[in-house]
């Protein structure tokens, strides 16, 4: 699916949750990512991603990606993952991020 994600520019939603993912698959969909002007919403929740894969995620949508909205609820990322997506929000690149029931500490 990473292969050829770059070369679907009709596609704008995608829904992959549930789908054993990990970092690698992570990975594999941020490089994708950094090739696709057109996804604008991607889900990947409960799929066993942890830090690596969600900084690579970071990475990819504030590298340009014309990604809005991410949803990585129900995975494994702590605070350096989700540190991670600082400058794609501040830039108001990614709109809306799903970080639910993950292992992110709460602000004191």
């Amino acid at each position: 699916l990473a292969a050829v994600l770059p070369g679907c520019a009709a596609l704008r939603d995608l829904h992959l949750g549930n789908n054993a993912l990990g970092d690698a698959g992570a990975a594999a969909l941020a490089r994708a990512l950094e090739r696709n002007s057109d996804l604008r919403a991607l889900n990947v929740a409960a799929n066993g991603i942890c830090d690596e894969g969600a900084i690579a995620l970071a990475r990819a949508v504030a590298g340009g990606s014309t990604l809005e909205d991410l949803v990585l609820n129900e995975n494994a990322i702590s605070d350096e993952g989700a540190s991670a997506f600082g400058p794609a929000l501040r830039s108001g690149l990614l709109m809306r991020l799903g970080l639910a029931s993950n292992r992110v500490a709460h602000a004191a």
